[in-house]
């Protein structure tokens, strides 16, 4: 096939995804698998860290037999993952637990005493937004009060697509749209111990890893992570782009007033803007490359709710989301005669803003209506 032909890693809330382009942009071949969550606890939303890797580097694999290449013939490899969030390793490099998903509630009610002290509202002028639930810096101060051995053996304090990298390359870092998520300064763009100081976690500034631009080369392809993957040693990759960002760029906002609008897991709007600009119904955090920052309105409410729903209507749908939305919509349809009309009130893991709320569906007749409730 011959170079320069690149792989691109999306490991997200549900499914993992690699992709090889060819040089013009077309998909070459694509590899993609469901990775669990791990639930057992309420609140707790986790993935297993070695887990996820391993069937990252599956994905890997069959991108490149998909695409009939092999490492020799990938030039570079990008990659991104869920948001937010929280993946520890200890001081030898392993990982510390299972990495915390942008999906737990765990810390709703640590978040809920920052809002009632006015620590959030604070925040504000530093950070550019306020923490959420599911904050890196609101679970580390969870972790802090409720593990506090694990809070003492952190080593590095990073995100799920940072994890990735480390695998891939061996290098431990982080970088600017990703630690902008927590931990950053909004005007200056570089780690804020302001903010560390006023959560209380200025403690664990040392386990804050080096901090990268997006398109900077992070390493290079290890002979682990070549011999698990099938991509050849060496290879470059870069640090990447936390996963609302790299959507936004691949849909082309890469200007000032540019403005996309994202259906995942989350639903987020966002405006990329050449200055900060802060206001209490969104977060602004940094953009693609300095100087440039993103002002979002981050809902978790969006795709995942019409995965739920699909799933209470078509349960014995095998686990596809576009066959599930085929035979949900199938049998909507056939339920348009009977004059049934499903009724669903999108509200999957709560609003940033407000209390959680209960999960309703209704399914409604004529002279009867039926529900399904259930708390996330």
């Amino acid at each position: 096939m011959g170079a320069p032909y690149l792989i691109g890693i999306d490991c997200g809330s549900t499914t993992a995804k690699s992709v090889v382009f060819a040089p013009d942009g077309r998909i070459a071949g694509t590899g993609q698998v469901r990775i669990p969550q791990l639930t057992k606890t309420p609140r707790h939303v986790e993935r297993d860290m070695n887990e996820a890797w391993r069937l990252v580097a599956k994905t890997i694999r069959d991108a490149l037999d998909d695409a009939d290449c092999n490492g020799a013939d990938i030039a570079g490899i990008g990659v991104t993952a869920h948001g937010d969030g929280l993946f520890l390793l200890d001081r030898s490099a392993q990982p510390l637990g299972h990495g915390i998903m942008s999906l737990d509630s765990r810390a709703f009610a640590l978040h809920g005493e920052w809002k009632r002290s006015g620590q959030l509202d604070a925040l504000m002028p530093i950070a550019g937004q306020r923490p959420y639930p599911y904050s890196a810096n609101t679970l580390l101060a969870w972790i802090k009060h409720f593990e506090p051995e694990r809070y003492r053996a952190a080593g590095t304090v990073f995100f799920a697509k940072d994890w990735l990298r480390f695998c891939l390359t061996g290098q431990i870092a982080t970088e600017l749209t990703e630690a902008s998520t927590a931990f950053t300064d909004l005007h200056t763009q570089e780690y804020s111990q302001e903010i560390l100081e006023a959560l209380g976690l200025e403690d664990i500034a040392s386990a804050l890893p080096p901090m990268l631009s997006s398109c900077d080369q992070a390493g290079k392809v290890t002979a682990e992570a070549a011999r698990l993957t099938g991509l050849l040693e060496g290879t470059p990759v870069s640090a990447g782009l936390h996963d609302v960002i790299a959507a936004a760029v691949g849909l082309g906002q890469i200007s000032p007033g540019d403005m996309t609008v994202t259906a995942g897991t989350f639903s987020i709007n966002e405006v990329i803007r050449d200055r900060p600009l802060v206001g209490s119904e969104w977060a602004c955090r940094a953009g693609y490359r300095k100087g440039l920052w993103n002002c979002m309105a981050i809902s978790p409410a969006s795709a995942s709710n019409l995965e739920w729903m699909a799933r209470c209507v078509a349960p014995d749908t095998p686990d596809s989301a576009a066959m599930l939305i085929d035979s949900c919509i199938g049998r909507f349809e056939s339920q348009r005669a009977s004059r049934q009309i499903p009724l669903y009130h999108p509200i999957f893991s709560g609003r940033p803003s407000k209390r959680r709320q209960r999960l309703h569906f209704w399914v409604c007749n004529p002279g009867m209506t039926a529900w399904i409730s259930s708390r996330p």
